[in-house]
């Protein structure tokens, strides 16, 4: 019984997850969003993005690392990045930034087990959000950013 609530959470957010998927409208939003991105960085920050939104629309981070996975890995590759970047990223704005958001499975066990508000927690949480800036860095910059030889373009 005091797990239920946080099973009940997860449950609802791969039944949302799913409307998504079969709905195609995550897959609508990123086609619009990847006309607009020409730089690695861009894609990277896209990625981060995604990765937020995705973790915290679902409250699951299990969601948000499978969702943008799936739906940036032909943007990688079409840029001529190794796919480790995207799991990289992905991992840098869902795993470690699920905790900080209140409504998620992770936040809720954090603040459960701490005894601690997410928010109260969020100034000493420094490698959580530090995260995102390093990816951010590293898109901008080109440092730690492994590169392919990129994919061709089919045509529509």
């Amino acid at each position: 019984f005091s797990m239920m609530s946080t099973i009940l959470l997860v449950f609802c957010a791969f039944s949302f997850a799913g409307a998504l998927t079969l709905t195609g409208s995550l897959t609508i939003i990123i086609n619009r969003l990847l006309t607009v991105i020409h730089s690695v960085g861009q894609l990277i920050a896209a990625t981060i993005g995604t990765t937020i939104l995705v973790t915290g629309a679902t409250s699951d981070g299990k969601l948000a690392l499978l969702v943008p996975a799936e739906l940036y890995q032909d943007a990688y590759r079409r840029m001529g990045l190794d796919t480790k970047n995207l799991s990289r990223t992905i991992e840098d704005a869902g795993t470690v930034i699920e905790p900080l958001i209140p409504w998620t499975a992770a936040g809720v066990y954090m603040a459960t087990t701490l005894g601690v508000s997410t928010l109260d927690l969020l100034p000493w949480a420094v490698q959580c959000y530090s995260a995102i800036f390093f990816a951010l860095i590293y898109g901008f910059t080109g440092f730690g950013i492994a590169k392919t030889q990129p994919a061709p373009q089919m045509a529509k």
